[in-house]
């Protein structure tokens, strides 16, 4: 698997996230609970950036990210929605190396989009 150099580990303090881009793709990450992660950056319901939406821990314990657009939550280390639908943001492996974090160029877990209005 290809990685990409992205950012220093300190331009991501703990508790925030931020988009980069790997591999042409847009790629948000998430520094929360000492652990840095990757998901796909754009919601697939309306195209909203997911770097840029709130964390959130839910009563299950589960840290999500909520879509600054619509609302959709993600969890940020599976890239799953808290529904029943079986919708899941593609994950990207990460490496931290030298003090910089590494991204998988393809994601390790893919998506799976939202089913189209016609099929609901």
């Amino acid at each position: 698997m290809n990685y990409t150099k992205t950012i220093a580990v300190s331009e991501l303090p703990e508790g925030t996230q931020k988009a980069v881009t790997v591999a042409g793709q847009n790629v948000a990450l998430f520094h929360y609970g000492g652990k840095i992660t990757a998901l796909c950056g754009t919601c697939p319901h309306e195209g909203g950036p997911l770097a840029e939406g709130n964390v959130e821990r839910g009563a299950d314990g589960v840290l999500r990210v909520v879509c600054p657009w619509h609302g959709w939550k993600f969890d940020i280390a599976t890239g799953n929605m808290p529904l029943e639908l079986g919708v899941r943001q593609a994950v990207h492996d990460v490496k931290i190396q030298d003090g910089f974090i590494f991204v998988s160029d393809a994601p390790s877990i893919p998506a799976i989009p939202p089913p189209k209005h016609d099929d609901l």
